[in-house]
């Protein structure tokens, strides 16, 4: 843990219940000390761990709650358990609808997670599905999608369509009579943060997965780590949900290939975010790390800084700034090059929407806009920090 962090025994609890094994003993000390169990179960709820939370409290450690508070527990699993099951079903009526027009598609976060790390699709929180396809076949893809009652975000002609698969890396889509919610991707984060994972090398090392009497292709649990800790980066792991789901990963896997997830890190040029998810999922969940993880990891005073910055804002959720937030990320690329390519899309690059839906505009135009947009930001950011 972070020697400059003290967290509460609230947040403290939390952290020991959000384990494949938890220690029952340590859950057990941990909540005889819980002054405000609102508070847990807010820390749990901000951080989408409110199943596996809940799961253990009430199975494992063997502690004696107040009614009102064990009845409360026992409706957050039950809630979650129908909702998981309900998206689950859901996720393998589309998966055999893209089977039929032989769409390869790779299914990841959500049920195959659950199900595969975590063995059971009950304890973790989930609220939409993804997927994963070549960018070749979104067309067939969002066709798909429309003739199994979705509707997409955007309505597209061809000219923004081409334009959006550029500027974009995924399609969202919502099922308004079942309030499914499908995010379909051709990339695992947007172009703007200069990442690219080979679908047709992620289709290759495919794992056979079964669930809900299905089989499923889903990523090898090396390109899980690597895919997740990329995705965790895009969102500055806000959430312990994304730092769990590693440690997980790491605490169900056995024999995991670090000489290919180093090499693969190494040629997406994710190395440091590697490097970072790992190290928080040690300091915060005991993760033990190999060692040429910690070799790499005592050589990168950045991606132990960042690291330090990530742990130290668990204390106040949501208060990092946006232009804080771009210096830390800032930080967690390796390499000048990668910064500053960085650094000009989020400078230069107009938004998604505007360059897509809006391309009468001129790009120079957008462009000027953007600037302006970015540092007006960080002058609001700076004065708030002052007032602070």
């Amino acid at each position: 843990m972070s020697g400059g962090t003290a967290f509460d025994a609230e947040f403290r609890l939390v952290l020991a219940c959000s384990k494949l094994s938890p220690d029952g003993a340590l859950v057990r000390n941990l909540a005889s000390q819980v002054q405000n169990w609102t508070k847990v179960l807010k820390y749990a709820e901000w951080h989408k761990l409110t199943p596996l939370v809940c799961h253990t409290l009430i199975a494992d450690s063997g502690y004696s709650f107040a009614s009102v508070t064990s009845e409360h527990l026992m409706r957050k699993v039950q809630d979650s358990a129908q909702q998981n099951l309900f998206l689950t079903a859901e996720l393998l009526r589309i998966m055999r609808a893209f089977l039929a027009e032989n769409i390869q598609a790779i299914p990841y976060k959500g049920p195959v997670l659950a199900a595969s790390a975590y063995g059971n699709l009950a304890i973790r929180d989930f609220c939409d599905l993804d997927i994963l396809l070549s960018k070749k076949d979104v067309p067939r893809a969002r066709s798909l999608m429309i003739d199994l009652g979705y509707r997409g975000e955007y309505s597209l002609t061809p000219a923004q369509e081409s334009r959006y698969l550029r500027a974009a890396c995924e399609y969202n889509f919502l099922n308004q009579s079942n309030h499914t919610q499908v995010e379909i991707h051709w990339q695992v984060v947007p172009p703007e943060l200069g990442f690219t994972f080979d679908f047709g090398g992620l289709w290759s090392r495919t794992k056979f997965l079964s669930i809900g009497g299905s089989r499923l292709k889903v990523l090898s649990p090396e390109d899980l780590l690597l895919v997740l800790s990329v995705h965790g980066f895009k969102h500055l792991w806000a959430q312990l949900k994304w730092v769990c789901d590693i440690a997980i990963i790491l605490s169900s896997s056995d024999g995991l290939d670090w000489t290919y997830i180093l090499d693969e890190a190494d040629r997406v040029r994710a190395t440091r975010i590697v490097l970072v998810t790992l190290s928080l999922a040690g300091q915060l969940f005991g993760s033990s790390l190999p060692d040429p993880i910690q070799i790499r990891l005592s050589h990168d005073s950045d991606a132990r800084a960042v690291v330090e910055e990530i742990i130290d804002s668990y204390n106040c959720p949501g208060s990092m700034s946006r232009t804080k937030a771009r210096l830390l990320m800032l930080k967690a690329f390796s390499g000048f090059r990668n910064r500053a390519t960085y650094m000009r899309r989020v400078l230069l690059d107009p938004a998604m929407e505007e360059a897509v839906l809006a391309p009468e505009r001129p790009m120079s135009a957008m462009r000027a806009r953007r600037v302006l947009h970015v540092a007006r930001q960080a002058f609001s950011d700076y004065c708030r920090s002052r007032r602070n």
